[in-house]
């Protein structure tokens, strides 16, 4: 397989440790799939949770 000049190396891509619910994310929004409803789902959930914990450090 032949890479474009000005592309980066294989093995210059590094994904260990990283949440594999994060490369989800990456991979979605690269490739334009839909999010499954399980990452929508957590996601909203600690949207919330932010939301409560800012509103608590608030008052």
């Amino acid at each position: 397989m032949h890479r474009p000049t000005q592309s980066a190396a294989p093995n210059e891509f590094e994904w260990n440790n990283t949440p594999w619910d994060v490369l989800v994310a990456i991979s979605a929004r690269m490739h334009r799939h839909p999010l499954p409803t399980w990452y929508l789902q957590k996601s909203a959930a600690n949207q919330a949770n932010s939301r409560a914990h800012q509103k608590i450090l608030a008052s």
